[in-house]
């Protein structure tokens, strides 16, 4: 029986996204955690945004395609893990800053926030983006400030030995 809950909301379905579930079903280190995944882009969703977006990229349209990507993150992804977590009520949810967080990031982070205000209780981690911070805002954050991000992924390390 599961202990903890954990939701991901991960950037692609893409042929690596089985295999990465699998390495979490074969971690015998996370048998006591319940999983729960979703991807921004999933060509199981219909989505006309995606498609579009796709045609977007393919004609190298990349600016108009992260435009899109911005409509899929606010008014598609948002609503779907706000339904993922009244439906499965995890513990914490873990946003991947994977390459839809790099093209959007101020899509991703005001979806995040305005997540966190509909659920205060529940811990939202962004997994990886320490450095991230950093680059992007080309400044070092008071040593206060990376404790509470490291914090919140250290709990996410501890249930995620995935290596």
């Amino acid at each position: 029986m599961s202990n903890k809950r954990v939701l991901i909301l991960h950037s692609f379905k893409d042929m690596g996204y089985e295999p990465r579930l699998q390495q979490i079903v074969n971690n015998p280190n996370l048998d006591e955690i319940s999983f729960r995944h979703c991807c921004v882009v999933d060509r199981d969703r219909t989505s006309a945004r995606i498609l579009k977006m796709n045609r977007l990229k393919d004609d190298g349209k990349f600016k108009e395609a992260n435009e899109l990507m911005k409509e899929v993150v606010k008014e598609e992804v948002g609503p779907l893990l706000n339904e993922q977590i009244i439906e499965f009520n995890p513990d914490v949810v873990i946003i991947h800053g994977g390459s839809v967080f790099n093209a959007v990031p101020g899509a991703c982070i005001t979806m995040i926030c305005d997540l966190m205000k509909k659920h205060p209780e529940l811990p939202f981690a962004l997994e990886g983006k320490v450095k991230w911070l950093r680059r992007v805002e080309k400044t070092d954050y008071p040593s206060w400030k990376k404790m509470e991000v490291i914090n919140n992924i250290h709990w996410v390390s501890a249930y995620r030995k995935i290596k």
